[in-house]
């Protein structure tokens, strides 16, 4: 009878980047946006986000988008009923 005591480093490899995507996976939507020192979460006003953040650089009235910066995604930012929706990385 063939008895595994190890498991193969292949395994080992494949669980580790089997973790590592699915961490990475989770962020593919922010719940939250930094903004210099503050913090915008879902559930926040246009007006809030606008004194927190600034003007964005695409207004599409329930869109917003906001360049945060290089070497970051692009923030996508939807309004439903004037209060933050959802945000998404661009």
């Amino acid at each position: 009878m063939f008895t595994v005591t190890k498991p193969a480093r292949w395994l080992k490899t494949y669980q580790s980047m089997l973790v590592v995507g699915v961490l990475t996976g989770l962020d593919s939507n922010a719940a939250a946006m930094r903004c210099g020192t503050e913090i915008v979460d879902e559930g926040d006003t246009q007006f809030d986000v606008e004194m927190k953040c600034g003007l964005p650089i695409v207004d599409e009235q329930n869109r917003w988008i906001y360049n945060t910066g290089s070497h970051t995604f692009t923030k996508i930012q939807y309004f439903s009923g004037g209060k933050l929706s959802l945000i998404e990385n661009g």
